[in-house]
């Protein structure tokens, strides 16, 4: 995160029902005061869905356009979390992808991110 702390992100997705129009999430974040990850974190929990709203390009990418519902929140800052946003999703070498998670960052007229947050992954456990 920063030169004084690091964090730890721990995303289980799955289907929400029949077909994979929609899928559920949990995330667990651990921010710890060390660059290490270790020591005792500060945990903060989201859980929701993505509803798939189709297809975007994205440079050479073809991504998924996604609308975010938080169904709660468990977090520190938790009452400046968005209930509802729209993000992107891609997966690219194997490596899960979402839409620039800064509030200022540049969106399209629908309000979906233009471009991806290539700077920190998830990788499939």
């Amino acid at each position: 995160m920063n030169s004084k702390e690091s964090e730890q992100a721990t995303i289980t997705i799955s289907a929400a029902g029949a077909g994979m129009s929609q899928l559920r999430f949990t995330n667990r974040m651990a921010v710890y005061e060390g660059t290490a990850c270790s020591g005792t974190p500060v945990v903060g929990t989201a859980s929701g869905t993505f509803t798939f709203m189709g297809k975007k390009q994205v440079g050479k990418a073809a991504v998924d356009k996604v609308v975010v519902r938080l169904a709660g929140v468990d977090a520190p800052n938790a009452s400046v979390v968005p209930r509802e946003s729209k993000d992107l999703l891609a997966i690219i070498n194997s490596r899960l992808y979402t839409g620039s998670v800064e509030v200022s960052a540049p969106r399209d007229g629908a309000g979906y991110p233009v471009d991806l947050w290539m700077d920190f992954p998830s990788t499939k456990q």
